[in-house]
């Protein structure tokens, strides 16, 4: 593995909860509110984990269940596609409803309107 500019790693007691996590982050509907946090126009540095309140993973929340299960979903659909092809995974998991589907539960787990 080569690291051009810097790595952050986050511990997570399961893989369901790195799902729910990934599944944040990755949202659509995050996009605006974590570049609205970033120093620069290339980097997110940790600053914004501050910002953002993420919640606690909760396996007995049906909606944090729901993001991880279709968290994994995404995964299996983009799977074969190259490394650093943003537009076609984008545009693979749009066309496919994912993403609308995505955004939907984060939207709910986050309270954003």
């Amino acid at each position: 593995m080569i690291i051009e500019h810097s790595l952050y790693r986050v511990q997570t007691k399961n893989e369901k909860e790195a799902l729910f996590l990934i599944g944040i982050l990755n949202a659509h509907c995050i996009s605006n509110w974590i570049n609205s946090t970033k120093k620069g126009t290339w980097s997110i540095d940790t600053h914004f984990w501050k910002n953002i309140p993420i919640p606690r993973f909760d396996e007995t929340n049906k909606n944090h269940f729901l993001l991880s299960q279709l968290s994994k979903e995404a995964e299996e659909i983009v799977k074969n596609i190259e490394p650093g092809s943003y537009k076609e995974i984008k545009t693979k998991l749009t066309n496919c409803g994912l993403s609308k589907r995505i955004d939907s539960v984060v939207k709910k787990i986050m309270a954003i309107s």
